[in-house]
């Protein structure tokens, strides 16, 4: 079952090469929200109409996912929820700069011991490098050419 999953797929995809436009509608109505099970079963119904009675969702999202990972692409809902949590990382980033640069102030005006100091020193450095290390990984699924400034091979 599989194989003729795999084959009615690459057919679909041959139509598209053809310039019919088949497989840019399909593959948007895939990539708008996560599919569940039901949305799979509907699609392949509407799209892959040989194989509709006889694909189980699970296969269907199987070669979806196996199909998305050989072209290097992500679907447009990953990339969406992928750029709000890059954001929602940025914005954490700046707001514990900001609390930083605040307590530094106070502790230099109240005269605080150096402890204190260098407690914050470190708070900060491990804040900053946590916050970095998931903005890097973040950036790389949104944009995996300026990604690997912290990779190391």
């Amino acid at each position: 079952m599989q194989t003729d999953l795999m084959r009615q797929w690459l057919r679909f995809a041959a139509d598209a090469l053809e310039g019919t436009e088949s497989l840019r509608k399909a593959m948007e109505s895939l990539g708008a929200k996560p599919p569940g099970p039901e949305d799979l079963t509907r699609w392949a119904r509407l799209w892959l109409p040989d194989e509709a009675g006889q694909t189980d969702p699970q296969s269907l999202q199987n070669v979806l996912e196996a199909w998305w990972d050989m072209l290097g692409v992500v679907p447009r809902y990953r990339y969406i929820e992928l750029a709000r949590r890059y954001e929602d990382l940025k914005a954490r980033l700046e707001e514990a700069e900001e609390t930083v640069r605040h307590l530094r102030i106070l502790l230099r005006e109240q005269g605080g011991p150096a402890e204190a100091g260098a407690a914050l020193d470190r708070w900060a450095e491990i804040t900053e490098k946590t916050l970095q290390a998931q903005m890097e990984w973040a950036r790389a699924w949104l944009d995996p050419s300026k990604a690997g400034s912290g990779d190391k091979k």
